[in-house]
């Protein structure tokens, strides 16, 4: 519903009463006008890659307006490509390829997109057990484990990036985890 459908349904609901003084007041019920308020379009926030909301979150630090966020260039006219991160540059160039959406986030805000989830489990016929990979507060490591239930251990479930990062080999092991 728009502001005018809006407005209109608000007139709709309007009964005339007669005050003390003779004159007459148009008065509203409060719960059919809080319904159709809350019936009105906001806008909706998008979805968007976490490298993307580090895009924003960088341009909007470093004072960069929405142009500049699209096509960002130094003060000289010079590209700034080369300065960033890898990251950021991948954020910049979906920006780029995805203008309307990303305007939209930079405008009304945006969602982070929650990354795909993987556990990560090494065939192997010569033990009656799993060969899992495990998050440690050191990094990745394989564990073997008699505990059927792993995959739902929080430290089981792997992003791509964390699989890959020093690990690329075990990628050809996963299994996606299923929402939960």
């Amino acid at each position: 519903m728009n502001k005018q459908e809006a407005i209109d349904k608000v007139k709709e609901h309007g009964d005339f009463y007669s005050n003390a003084f003779g004159g007459t007041v148009k008065m509203v019920p409060v719960g059919p006008i809080i319904d159709i308020i809350s019936q009105i379009d906001e806008p909706q926030k998008p979805v968007v890659p976490k490298f993307v909301a580090e895009w924003i979150g960088y341009c909007k630090f470093k004072g960069f307006t929405l142009l500049g966020a699209l096509d960002p260039v130094s003060e000289l006219g010079v590209g700034l490509v080369t300065s960033l991160t890898e990251e950021l540059r991948k954020g910049k160039d979906w920006a780029q390829r995805n203008q309307e959406t990303f305007t939209r986030a930079w405008l009304y805000g945006y969602e982070i997109e929650q990354e795909k989830l993987y556990t990560v489990e090494i065939p192997n016929p010569n033990l009656n057990a799993h060969v899992v990979l495990q998050k440690t507060r050191d990094g990745l490591v394989l564990v073997t484990v008699g505990n059927a239930g792993w995959a739902e251990w929080e430290s089981s479930k792997l992003t791509e990036a964390e699989i890959k990062e020093d690990l690329e080999w075990a990628w050809q092991f996963v299994k996606e985890v299923e929402n939960e």
